[in-house]
């Protein structure tokens, strides 16, 4: 739900029209870009550092946090601002001058919802008993490779950027 948060904040910052500053700005896109990247590469160096990760949880039986898992899922879409682009290509067909307070309302509510649903369909889907037994026993793999293609990810992003 964090990430569905995150997808909502951008929707209606487009709404607000914020999202033109960021394609008028390059020295602002940047910025964000930059401060995902960092994120990216900061959530995969704690994967790689990990001892046993996801596997060590599941057989502690810990769960992240309620306010972790909201901030990680929060920052992973508030610092991608190709979404802002996103909602700009997207929102630009339907949103007139004069909408109505509803008609944006559900602009930006649509796509909070259809995120928010698909990430608990995920979820529940990945939290059977047969795909959490797979992934306990898989647990220190997933991490270290989730890591290396977040590290991955962050240094594409700073490539492309130059």
């Amino acid at each position: 739900m964090g990430h569905a948060f995150g997808v909502g904040l951008y929707a209606l910052i487009t709404m607000l029209g914020l999202a033109v500053i960021f394609k008028q700005s390059p020295i602002l896109f940047t910025i964000i870009a930059y401060a995902g990247a960092a994120y990216l590469g900061w959530l995969g160096i704690k994967s790689l550092l990990s001892k046993g990760g996801v596997a060590a949880k599941l057989e502690a039986g810990k769960t992240a946090s309620l306010s972790e898992a909201a901030r990680d899922g929060a920052m992973i879409s508030m610092l991608n601002p190709k979404l802002a682009l996103f909602f700009i290509a997207l929102f630009s067909q339907f949103v007139a001058v004069g909408s109505d307070l509803f008609s944006r309302s559900v602009i930006v509510l649509t796509p909070l919802l259809i995120d928010g649903l698909w990430y608990t369909l995920v979820a529940f889907l990945l939290s059977s008993p047969t795909i959490v037994d797979k992934i306990r026993h898989r647990g220190a793999w997933i991490d270290k490779l989730s890591g290396v293609v977040l590290i991955a990810l962050a240094i594409r992003v700073v490539f492309t950027l130059q």
